[in-house]
This record gives structure tokens, sequence and C-alpha cells, in this order.
């Protein structure tokens, strides 16, 4: 991801905030923004329907089950968004 500006979205089908805001993920995707989301303490075969009708705006889909990957991150909940530049610096 060298030299790639992103967004890194911690989301979840839980979260009524998370589908607020993933039409607005999608337009800043169609525009694009590279987005790399994080699919945080869910289950997976949801998320991956939410995806499906919702569209999807990830380049990247990551799932985070346990929440640890989330922990390292320090996030709180969902949702949060975090912005990479390019030098890979949050």
């Amino acid at each position: 991801f060298k030299g790639q500006k992103m967004l890194l979205n911690v989301w979840a089908t839980w979260c009524p905030t998370c589908y607020a805001e993933h039409t607005y993920l999608n337009k800043l995707a169609k525009q694009g923004l590279y987005i790399v989301g994080m699919n945080y303490k869910d289950d997976r075969k949801k998320a991956i329907r939410w995806l499906k009708d919702l569209n999807d705006p990830y380049k990247i889909s990551l799932f985070d089950k346990s929440g640890m990957l989330g922990m390292d991150l320090g996030v709180y909940g969902a949702p949060e968004t975090f912005f990479i530049d390019s030098n890979g610096i949050i």
C-alpha cells in the first residue's frame, strides 16, 4: 500500500450508524477513494449479505470476529474510520 492514501473503515451490521454512513462510503469509493473495510465483532454471513445488498465500497474487506485487530488499533466501537496517508501514518 506504499504511496496509497486510504480510509480504514470499521463497521458492523449491528451498528445503525454504520448503516447510515454506508451510502456516503459508496459515494467516496465511486470518486476513487481507496477504502479498506474491517467488519468488527460481527456475523460473517450477515456482513457478506450487507455488502451484496448495499453495495461494497471496499477494495479490501477484513473480518475481525474477535475484535483483537480492533483492539490493536484502539477501536472503541463501530463505526470508526482512520485516514492513512501515503507514508502509512494513521
